[in-house]
């Protein structure tokens, strides 16, 4: 029998992830619906749904009586990814040192190491340890064969930078290895 080691005590409330979790948490508690109680009898009456239309009848009728609110879309915002990132979904993410990933980030324009990194140059946010990597340039051979022609899993390399004024991990770049472009939010634009 093995004894579990969780490794070392940290405490969390010094953990940039542990603040967006709470500030989630608070962002939740402020939609807390106090109508359950009449939802839930409300569809109770409708009971029994058996087929699709049924519930989207049900549905629509109870967005008719304001007793739900619109639901908030998912926050895909870089903060929200990055931030991920450093939650298990982050178990990956590596330290960039100099000359690593080169023809990579070359290809990023410098306004945005100032934006994103809050360093002016690649040089000055590298020697600051402040890029990270999650390199995935190896998970396309994941693909299911079967699929590939509709469903594929690229391979890429996530450049993210620890800005210290923000308080936040920020993706800067994302690169597809296989057709060698790397794509910015400048790019969004």
């Amino acid at each position: 029998m093995f004894v579990l080691n969780p490794g070392p005590e940290v405490s969390t409330e010094w953990m940039l992830y542990f603040e967006h979790l709470v500030k989630q948490a608070t962002a939740l508690t402020a939609t807390t619906n106090f109508n359950a109680s009449k939802v839930q009898m409300f569809l109770e009456d409708r009971l029994p749904l058996r087929v699709e239309a049924d519930f989207q009848r049900a549905y629509k009728e109870l967005a008719d009586t304001g007793m739900m609110p619109a639901p908030l879309a998912l926050d895909s915002s870089d903060e929200n990814f990055g931030a991920m990132r450093l939650s298990i979904l982050g178990n990956n993410l590596k330290l960039v040192h100099a000359g690593e990933y080169a023809d990579y980030l070359w290809d990023i324009p410098f306004p945005l190491f100032q934006d994103v990194c809050g360093e002016p140059t690649l040089a000055s946010t590298l020697s600051s340890h402040k890029l990270f990597v999650a390199d995935l340039s190896d998970y396309g051979e994941l693909t299911d064969e079967a699929a590939k022609n509709s469903k594929y899993i690229p391979n890429v390399v996530g450049f993210f930078c620890n800005n210290i004024k923000k308080r936040q991990l920020l993706p800067l770049a994302i690169t597809l290895v296989d057709s060698k472009l790397t794509y910015t939010k400048a790019d969004s634009r």
